[in-house]
């Protein structure tokens, strides 16, 4: 389903070329979860040079060790919104208009992953990616899920 959605990205605009960005992350592999004392990471602000506004991107990473359906991205959330995010149920956090995905189960080994970024959430400077953790019920406290991620890029069409 990930190539096939990237094939409909890549051929949904016809004008416009693709650029590929690294996200910046604070290690070279990112724990998150309980254990690792975050469980929520943000990043530090990254900008996207030409990027054509109002268009689609895609998030590419690596994770490991995604057990619980309940972890997801978020994207630009402002200061004075991220206790609210922090502490939000999935539930909640999934109608946000800062919500860009969720990570699917890895088991216990690494798989690439593909998340579709809906147009509208990102822009050409500051942005800065989210990475939420939560337990096998969707809370953000008690027992979250424990995973690390690594290699994330945003490929996203320029003018």
């Amino acid at each position: 389903m990930g190539l096939v959605m990237c094939l409909l990205f890549v051929s949904s605009a016809d004008s416009l070329s693709l650029a590929f960005q690294k996200i910046p992350l604070s290690s070279d592999v990112l724990a998150v979860g309980d254990d690792a004392g975050r469980v929520n990471y943000y990043t530090q602000p990254f900008d996207l040079p030409n990027m054509a506004t109002n268009t689609p991107a895609l998030l590419v990473l690596m994770v490991y060790d995604v057990d619980d359906n309940y972890n997801f991205f978020t994207i630009n959330v402002p200061q004075n919104e991220r206790s609210m995010m922090n502490n939000a149920h999935y539930r909640d956090a999934g109608t946000s208009r800062y919500f860009a995905g969720k990570l699917l189960d890895s088991g216990d080994s690494w798989v690439t992953q593909i998340v579709p970024i809906r147009h509208g959430l990102l822009r050409t400077n500051g942005n800065i990616l989210g990475v939420h953790t939560r337990t096998d019920t969707g809370s953000a406290s008690g027992n979250t899920d424990d995973i690390k991620v690594t290699r994330m890029y945003l490929i996203y069409y320029v003018t």
